[in-house]
């Protein structure tokens, strides 16, 4: 059974729901994909077992802004076009909690999509557990 944190794992997906949901303009489409590799192709790992989630919205963030996304406190200029607000740490929480989790999370941006993709490993050589008589 693959193991990974659900709570850590829950903020994540939370914080980047969020995120697209706010810089989406209304009626614009939000994707959400999850897949689960447990081959040895898969590089997180030793094992290459991974869990990938993948964020897309119908936004662009221009190239110039994107390597500060992860920054405390960076808020891109003239991206949140519906003066959503917030305070700049989300995505600053979401690398951090990848990063105690193993994983890693990146972001690409063009032709008016954004596409969040985080990846963790998944532990599944635990031993089993007997559950009580």
């Amino acid at each position: 059974m693959p193991i990974i944190d659900a709570a850590d794992f829950k903020r994540i997906l939370s914080e980047l729901l969020n995120n697209a949901c706010k810089y989406t303009a209304p009626c614009g489409k939000i994707v959400l994909e999850a897949r689960c590799d447990l081959t040895a192709s898969a590089a997180i790992n030793s094992d290459g077992q991974m869990i990938m989630l993948i964020v897309s919205n119908e936004a662009e963030i221009p190239d110039e802004f994107i390597p500060n996304l992860f920054q405390p406190f960076y808020r891109a200029p003239e991206v949140d076009r519906w003066q959503q607000g917030g305070n700049g740490l989300g995505l600053t929480l979401v690398e951090k909690l990848a990063e105690r989790l193993s994983g890693k999370v990146q972001i690409s941006s063009k032709a008016g999509w954004t596409q969040f993709t985080l990846q963790l490993p998944i532990e599944t050589n635990l031993p089993v557990a007997l559950a009580p008589n």
